[in-house]
């Protein structure tokens, strides 16, 4: 997803976005649509006219009630939708960021879950605590859409992961253990590198490795995986270059810190949902693209010209700029 109004913090002022789903392994968009909270036609039309004189037909370009951090879910359910009835096509799992908001809307209601499964209970989740909880009926995927699956994008958990930890930073001097913002990029980063070596190893080994994110921060590498190259150095070697590592007998304390925060992230369930060897990189250079055609400074939502734009972009990523030219 991304938005043509330039972000600042956590507004969600922009007028309209941009949502595009990629196929894993063409790399290419599969489907694309574009959502506008005004039509340009409609706001000149009652400037001019008595409130109650309707604007006469045309193509209108608005198409989302709400606040535009609720487009994202709303596209999300809409091309899987639009997949399914219009191109025959079955979304089968969706690799996101852990945004809870999408997950929750690509999914049946409560009681077309019940009538699809044939039960009487409601459906549970699993909160960031770690309980089984009853989930939101938040979902919007009409009965005849099959649900997709859900799994993360390691880059977007990675960041979800240096949040927990700058958490742990914020607090007061006493109460963070000489933890400093440095040891959160570390952390997050060796997370980064083990979670790109599941991919061909079995489920069963995935706790194993996730406790090596927190223990090669300590100097013990016992559960690195080849992304180490601290493991096989001779004491030696590893006492000349003992900077970027803490003590794992001497700093007890700071070790004990993290580990609280990182221990749902080194889950069987949780390392399952990254260690696919996907990622979410040609979404954001497709951002680039239309952010190129469609920069942000300018307001051109209002009518048909952010459509062709963003369609332009996705025609160029697809066939080429050369092709098109010619």
């Amino acid at each position: 997803m991304g938005w043509q109004g330039k972000g600042s913090g956590r507004s969600h002022a922009s007028l309209s976005g941009h949502a595009a789903l990629v196929a894993s392994k063409t790399r290419k968009p599969a489907s694309r649509t574009t959502l506008a909270k005004c039509c340009g036609f409609c706001r000149s039309f009652c400037k001019r006219r008595p409130v109650e004189e309707q604007p006469p037909e045309h193509e209108c370009v608005k198409n989302h009630d709400g606040s535009s951090g609720s487009m994202e879910p709303k596209a999300t359910a809409q091309m899987v939708v639009d997949l399914h009835r219009n191109h025959q096509v079955l979304v089968k799992t969706l690799t996101t960021d852990d945004d809870s908001s999408v997950k929750a809307k690509a999914k049946w209601s409560d009681a077309d879950h019940m009538l699809n499964r044939g039960t009487t209970t409601k459906p549970t989740i699993t909160n960031s605590k770690g309980n089984e909880v009853e989930r939101p009926d938040h979902g919007a995927l009409p009965r005849d859409v099959p649900e997709p699956g859900f799994l993360a994008d390691p880059n977007h958990r990675k960041k979800t992961l240096k949040g927990e930890l700058h958490g742990l930073v914020n607090k007061k001097v006493a109460k963070r253990c000489t933890l400093t913002r440095c040891d959160c990029v570390r952390l997050s980063t060796n997370f980064a590198h083990m979670a790109r070596t599941l991919v061909n190893k079995p489920v069963d080994q995935f706790e194993r490795c996730g406790k090596a994110a927190l223990e090669h921060h300590f100097d013990n590498h016992e559960h690195c995986g080849d992304w180490c190259r601290r493991k096989d150095q001779t004491i030696d070697e590893r006492q000349q270059s003992a900077k970027c590592h803490r003590c794992k007998t001497r700093d007890v304390k700071p070790r004990s810190l993290p580990q609280s925060r990182t221990a749902r992230f080194a889950t069987r369930a949780a390392l399952s949902e990254v260690g696919h060897g996907m990622d979410t990189l040609l979404n954001e250079s497709l951002n680039n693209s239309i952010a190129w055609l469609a920069p942000k400074n300018k307001v051109c939502s209002a009518t048909l010209s952010l459509r062709n734009r963003v369609d332009l972009a996705v025609i160029i990523n697809g066939i080429g700029l050369k092709k098109l030219l010619d």
